[in-house]
């Protein structure tokens, strides 16, 4: 699967519009004006291949799903920015849009009576923005070219394996779990309408779970020493990780992965296979679970032990609904794995059609502004020799590469994306015309 840009995608269908215009004589009569149409503003878009409208820098959108972790800091202060600094990798990207739209300006003020207001709030607007037709509806999905899906401290509801960290439903813990089932439906609708309109999804940790969960597959917690490797509650979580391994060639992940000699440190080599990662920031107690055949296993075939979502008062339509009326997969077979640690699923993406990918790291925290960009000190990574820190300083700025390139093929994406609807957009227009005329 390859990324492809504006440019291209332009360049493309201007190909296209020419084998049309030559091969219209042997078309049905009532077929040829469309057909020269479609090439014909294919044809003079060409001149302007980005956006034939004449849009400017910041006109791509990436729209980042809320939430309220951290009394809304979580969403302010570490989701946000990353996607600002995409800018900065491509200048067609803009502002990024809260979603749903309506939660932009929630704030909260660490008071626990007026925050837990503001918690039923959070809920009350993401109901609200399914309310109405999908082609009305205040969700500020249709003003985003690409999806964001940020992680989360807390399960997806197909987890399978020990109960961890899932609230339940008593009096102590409902407005948590109210929370989760709330954030859920908003997902899944999201990822459901990204899925229905071509959009680029790039979902991170927990958000990659419930990505993997809308195609129909689940996650399955850590035992033993597997999660105390993988999870280290109440630690910095930029000192807690391990290495990855690319385990497929031809994907959009691969590739986003730099060669080994044209990232190091100091001009030397990385240590890492151009298939490797080296310690990558992590944490989490599940993954996403795959069967011994190297497939995701599917939410369907086995039953999960985790409780079932809380029914809301006016619940959006569940991702199953959306699917039945479009006839969207419900297995996860769309999906493959483009990354392992230790055989534990690192990254999936989809096999055709837009890119849509999960990676179960946090590439973000690598972007210019955050607070991965810089190498960890030795003293912190507790590595006693000089050789072996020098080894980590060349792979960490291997993964800043790494980092810089999945959220550069992101953002193209979306642009491509933007790029379509103009097109699309022109040609109806044309085609308006020429009924008049």
């Amino acid at each position: 699967m390859t990324l492809i840009t504006p440019r291209q995608i332009s360049a493309s269908i201007s190909n296209t519009g020419d084998r049309i215009e030559s091969s219209s004589a042997s078309l049905p009569q009532h077929s040829q004006p469309i057909d020269r149409l479609a090439a014909q503003v294919i044809k003079a878009s060409n001149s302007s291949v980005q956006f034939s409208k004449g849009s400017a820098s910041g006109d791509v959108h990436i729209g980042i799903i809320y939430r309220p972790d951290n009394f809304g800091a979580g969403h302010a202060l570490y989701d946000k920015p990353p996607v600002r600094t995409m800018s900065q990798l491509n200048p067609m990207i803009g502002e990024p849009i809260t979603l749903p739209k309506s939660l932009s300006n929630i704030n909260f003020t660490r008071n626990n009576k007026d925050d837990a207001q503001k918690s039923k709030e959070v809920i009350q607007r993401r109901q609200e923005a399914f309310q109405q037709p999908a082609h009305e509806h205040n969700s500020g999905l249709s003003e985003v070219h690409g999806l964001f899906i940020p992680g989360a401290p807390s399960a997806v509801h197909s987890q399978q394996g020990e109960a961890i960290n899932i609230p339940s439903k008593n009096s102590k813990h409902k407005s948590k779990r109210n929370e989760l089932d709330s954030r859920a439906q908003f997902e899944h609708r999201s990822i459901a309408e990204a899925r229905l309109h071509g959009k680029p999804v790039l979902a991170i940790c927990a958000g990659a779970w419930r990505l993997a969960e809308a195609y129909g597959g689940c996650t399955e917690t850590f035992g033993g020493s597997e999660l105390k490797k993988h999870y280290s509650p109440g630690a910095d979580t930029m000192n807690v990780g391990h290495d990855v391994d690319i385990t497929l060639s031809h994907t959009n992940l691969s590739g986003t992965m730099p060669k080994k000699d044209e990232h190091g440190y100091n001009g030397q080599p990385s240590a890492m296979r151009d298939d490797k990662l080296g310690w990558v920031n992590t944490t989490h107690w599940a993954s996403v679970k795959a069967n011994e055949d190297g497939t995701l296993a599917s939410a369907l075939e086995t039953p999960t032990p985790t409780p079932t979502p809380t029914p809301t008062p006016t619940p959006a339509p569940g991702l199953r609904e959306l699917q039945n009326q479009s006839k969207l997969p419900t297995t996860p077979s769309e999906l493959i794995i483009t990354a392992t640690s230790e055989g534990k699923v690192e990254a999936f993406e989809t096999r055709h059609g837009a890119p849509v990918m999960g990676v179960q790291w946090h590439p973000e925290a690598y972007l210019p502004g955050m607070s991965g960009r810089d190498p960890i000190s030795q003293e912190v990574m507790g590595l006693q020799s000089p050789k072996e820190y020098d080894a980590y300083l060349r792979n960490h700025e291997r993964t800043v590469a790494q980092s810089d390139n999945l959220f550069k093929a992101f953002g193209q994406s979306a642009a491509a994306y933007r790029g379509r609807q103009e097109v699309n957009q022109e040609i109806k227009e044309r085609q308006l015309k020429y009924d008049r005329d």
